[in-house]
């Protein structure tokens, strides 16, 4: 059998490209991060939903109508802590949280104040994980329609993993 230096390159190639995937899969650093711009769309973070409660997105941000809203966060595996870190538009200084879907029972959220630069941090050991995915929620408790309130980009840091 005579063999070409293509298919060498190509069966050679086969082996490299899942050990890669596995490496990357395997990730041993134990930290996983997932961005979200509000501008384009991001396979891991969900957009805001649901949709009546927010304006359209302009300038990259989207402006609330009503609280809370929610987005999704893929998680495709067991990992201690969330760190997340929400940038908004907030020129009324309006209070608001972040919560995590708990297995507390239905509509059950962990809501903490982030800190000045929108960062919170979460113990996933008691989070709601349905269809490998978490569940967050941006509540504004003050929230009015005159006030206005905008998210600009989500980021979520998933560390030490199980």
């Amino acid at each position: 059998m005579k063999y070409t230096l293509r298919s060498v390159m190509i069966y050679s190639a086969v082996p490299l490209i899942l050990g890669w995937a596995f490496v990357v899969d395997y990730n041993s650093s134990g930290v996983r991060s997932f961005y979200y711009s509000l501008e384009k769309s991001s396979v891991m973070i969900t957009p805001l939903f649901p949709a009546q409660r927010l304006f359209g997105i302009d300038d990259g941000r989207q402006r609330l109508k009503k609280e809370p809203v929610y987005f999704h966060v893929r998680y495709p595996r067991g990992y201690r802590k969330a760190d997340v870190i929400i940038s908004v538009d907030n020129p009324h200084k309006l209070k608001w949280g972040i919560g995590l879907e708990t297995g507390g029972g239905e509509w059950s959220y962990e809501v903490k104040t982030p800190d000045p630069t929108g960062f919170v941090s979460f113990d996933l050991r008691q989070a709601k994980i349905t269809d490998h995915s978490l569940r967050f929620m941006i509540t504004v408790p003050g929230f009015s329609s005159d006030a206005t309130f905008a998210v600009d980009a989500i980021s979520v840091i998933l560390r030490d993993k199980l």
